[in-house]
């Protein structure tokens, strides 16, 4: 055998060898990266419960969005209510506040302009009374005094003449002072009586704008509308069902033996094979870790949520898959 025909045969010899080592290298890489990903035990999807879709005011159907079996997105527009009657009352309610508050603008001014005349009134009408008692004690000590032959019968005449001036002052006064105090308390009832009116249609208002604004049905999240059983022109009443909601979101529980649960954490990286799915796998994260004991073998349970959309895809509660997660580095 020559030099070059023994070349040819390691050459040829060194090419099975070869072709084994990237076997075994490939074969020692999937080992590792396959240790660390650890599959689940068990792994179900679960998801919310079906939501009862009613309204929240009576009205008629003017519209609806929708049909059966149909997917809708959260905030969108189920159906719609006519909505005039609620329009026109808010618009009532709305003038007649206007209204009221022109009122007590009118009915506080009327109490200010009393007030100085009042407090005017109170002053003279306090003075004239202590000027009335002290004129009554001065009469009376006129009385005594002529009686005793002291005062004469013109001092005390005159004595009972500034009396009566008193006495006439003192009721003018009085009666000035009865009909102003009478004026500022029906102003101030007045603007007590409104300011309580003005309240009361606050609240009525509150219900008018709550009215309107259910006179549009959003769907409260993602999902599917089933058992639909209203159109356009029926009648429905306040908190009447008439549709349900089958929420799109869903999230996976998976058990894993405790032992095989090391380097593991909340928001961790986890990718989700489901049966159906071919040649796809999902990704998502770790929201809750639950350790758990099941007749003496440790079992933990996580809860894992979808990271990407699952628009494409009929994942729904009960679907069974396998759970591979990733341990942190």
């Amino acid at each position: 055998m020559n030099n070059n025909q023994f070349l040819n045969l390691m050459k040829k010899m060194a090419i099975p060898f070869v072709f084994l080592g990237v076997i075994f290298i490939a074969g020692l890489c999937l080992y590792f990266c396959g240790m660390r990903y650890k599959t689940s035990i068990n792994a179900i999807v679960e998801g919310g419960h079906p939501i009862s879709i009613a309204s929240r005011v009576d009205g008629q159907v003017k519209e609806v969005f929708v049909v059966n079996n149909s997917s809708i997105k959260a905030n969108s527009v189920i159906l719609e209510l006519d909505s005039q009657n609620y329009e026109r009352y808010l618009n009532q309610l709305i003038s007649k506040q206007d209204d009221l508050k022109s009122k007590i603008d009118d009915a506080k001014k009327i109490v200010a302009n009393l007030k100085p005349q009042f407090d005017d009134v109170s002053k003279t009408y306090s003075s004239n009374s202590a000027k009335l008692e002290l004129a009554k004690e001065e009469y009376t000590k006129s009385v005594e005094m002529y009686k005793e032959g002291i005062l004469s019968k013109e001092e005390y005449d005159k004595d009972l003449a500034d009396l009566t001036d008193v006495q006439d002052s003192f009721k003018t006064t009085q009666e000035a002072f009865n009909v102003l105090n009478e004026k500022l308390s029906d102003a101030e009832s007045d603007v007590k009586s409104l300011e309580a009116e003005v309240k009361s249609v606050e609240l009525e208002l509150v219900q008018a704008k709550y009215n309107l604004s259910n006179a549009k049905i959003y769907a409260p999240e993602d999902g599917q509308i089933v058992d639909l059983r209203v159109k356009k022109g029926d009648v429905l009443r306040a908190s009447q069902v008439f549709a349900t909601l089958k929420p799109k979101k869903v999230w996976v529980v998976a058990s894993y033996k405790a032992n095989q649960f090391e380097n593991v954490e909340n928001g961790q990286l986890v990718w989700i094979k489901l049966d159906f799915v071919q040649n796809k796998k999902f990704k998502g994260h770790i929201d809750s870790i639950v350790p758990l004991d099941a007749e003496d073998s440790k079992l933990v349970s996580i809860k894992v949520l979808f990271d990407e959309s699952l628009d494409d895809f009929s994942i729904v509660p009960g679907t069974s898959m396998v759970l591979k997660l990733r341990e942190r580095r």
